[in-house]
């Protein structure tokens, strides 16, 4: 069950920060080029139910000056995590441009398009 989602602007990046009851704190990446969502992160304060009810977390603060996270957890009260941004970014980077790399492979090798010359990558 999605609930207060917010976004917030962190290290360059923009963050969405989505609390979703028994399915835990969800991080994902807002890409602005395609309108997308990357999900990066996750922290579940109640891991031993996983349904669709409401218990879990309810809300998140995702303002705190270090780029921690405050979560409410109905049950078992307040946590604090503090990811770590500077890999999640280089992680969310580093397969953003495997997949461009990749569907580009994909489509210049594709069976119907035979005469396309071949695809050279350098890195």
């Amino acid at each position: 069950i999605d609930h207060n989602l917010y976004i917030n602007e962190y290290n360059g990046a923009v963050y969405v920060y989505e609390s979703n009851y028994e399915s835990g704190l969800r991080l994902l990446i807002f890409n602005g080029n395609d309108a997308s969502l990357t999900e990066v992160g996750h922290f579940d304060c109640y891991p031993s139910r996983t349904q669709a009810d409401f218990y879990g977390t309810w809300s998140n603060y995702p303002w705190l000056p270090n780029g921690a996270i405050a979560l409410n957890c109905i049950e078992e009260g307040l946590f604090v995590i503090e990811p770590d941004y500077a890999t999640i970014q280089a992680e969310y980077k580093s397969k953003v441009n495997y997949t461009q790399r990749q569907r580009t492979r994909d489509i210049l090798h594709g069976t119907d398009l035979a005469l396309c010359p071949q695809l050279f990558e350098t890195q």
